[in-house]
């Protein structure tokens, strides 16, 4: 109830005469409830007691869940400093960082950044807090997950979602600062091949103004070159062809000075 209502001088008494700073009994733990109702001085009592800053509700969710949820950057500062993990999960693999973008909290959302928080984890949908901020974000949010995203990185394949989403600006930064081109997602699909499959023209020629690969193969063997050729458009399949030829040129003189 002090906890909950904020009485932090009630809160220390309490704690002075032994009331415990991690009980887990009806109502809930005192941090978390502290913190769902926006008590910044009794959070900071509790945590210097001693209170676990990973404390869960329920459903798994943390203090760090709840005080994102709310928009207070000075709990999730005071439990961050506490050591509360970044990248808890809860019962649906929901992040704090998933929560603070899609809530657009974008101080909120550097914090967590700035802390080490996992751009790759994915919730129980598949989602990443980088495909949250291309569909749900703000501009700064996923100008922030873009800058600390590990964008060739095993857990991490932003092109696919940039392209589908249609997010030309996203595509092009990617792009420039090094996304891997040829990189297929689990149907064997190449960003290029997923643009013109897309039908995102411009996008299409964006991807081959870089390296790509115009004979990497689906899981079905279709390629950029062939699917080209296959809905007629002719200046893609001339654009590839060179490609083609550029490749095999390259791997000739290798192979002629090795």
């Amino acid at each position: 109830m002090a906890a909950g209502r904020g009485h932090d001088a009630i809160v220390k008494l309490l704690i002075e005469k032994g009331a415990s700073v991690n009980l887990k009994k009806a109502p809930g733990h005192p941090l978390v409830i502290a913190a769902s109702n926006n008590r910044k001085a009794v959070v900071k009592v509790l945590l210097e007691k001693g209170a676990d800053s990973n404390a869960r509700r329920d459903d798994s969710t943390t203090s760090l869940h709840i005080a994102v949820m709310r928009g207070c950057s000075d709990i999730v500062s005071m439990l961050l400093n506490k050591g509360a993990d970044t990248d808890l999960g809860d019962n649906t693999g929901t992040t704090p960082l998933h929560t603070a973008v899609w809530k657009k909290h974008c101080k909120i959302t550097q914090l967590l950044l700035e802390r080490g928080a996992a751009v790759g984890s994915r919730d129980s949908y598949g989602r990443t807090a980088l495909d949250i901020a291309m569909t749900h974000g703000s501009q700064r949010s996923l100008s922030l997950c873009l800058k600390h995203a590990k964008i060739n990185a095993q857990d991490c394949q932003p092109l696919h979602p940039a392209i589908s989403l249609n997010k030309t600006a996203v595509v092009r930064w990617l792009l420039e600062n090094g996304a891997d081109i040829n990189r297929k997602d689990s149907r064997g699909q190449t960003p290029l091949l997923y643009a013109m499959l897309e039908a995102h023209d411009h996008l299409v020629e964006l991807l081959l103004l870089y390296d790509v690969d115009p004979d990497a193969e689906r899981y079905d063997g279709l390629t950029p070159l062939k699917l080209a050729s296959e809905i007629n458009r002719e200046d893609w399949a001339q654009k590839l062809r060179a490609k083609r030829d550029k490749h095999k040129y390259r791997s000739h003189s290798l192979h002629s000075t090795s």
